[in-house]
């Protein structure tokens, strides 16, 4: 395998990935920027939830050995709610528009 040479008319397109965090305790992460994308693989026995700021009211459900990868409206918070271990992608932005908490 080599490296393959596109010329400057190709644009490439996809989402940055701006943090990948995981755990098994509740957890809250506020970005500088917004993002669009969420990918959570709950790794554990019984469902998990997550909430986005830009999405007020609604509690998302992810069970036990399920993956959701979607996009959403633009958000800057994200709070995974769990007792059971998972693992986070945030997508989308900038990847200067990391964690700021």
């Amino acid at each position: 395998m080599g490296i393959t040479k596109v010329s400057k008319d190709v644009q490439l397109t996809g989402s940055i990935v701006a943090d990948r965090f995981e755990g098994s305790t509740t957890v809250t992460r506020t970005y500088a920027t917004d993002h669009t994308g969420l990918e959570i693989c709950n790794d554990g026995d019984a469902s998990l939830t997550f909430t986005l700021d830009s999405l007020a009211g609604r509690t998302f459900t992810v069970l036990a050995g399920d993956v959701i990868d979607n996009q959403y409206p633009p958000f800057k918070v994200v709070t995974i709610t769990t007792a059971v271990a998972y693992r986070a992608t945030v997508l989308g932005g900038t990847a200067e528009g990391g964690v700021s908490s």
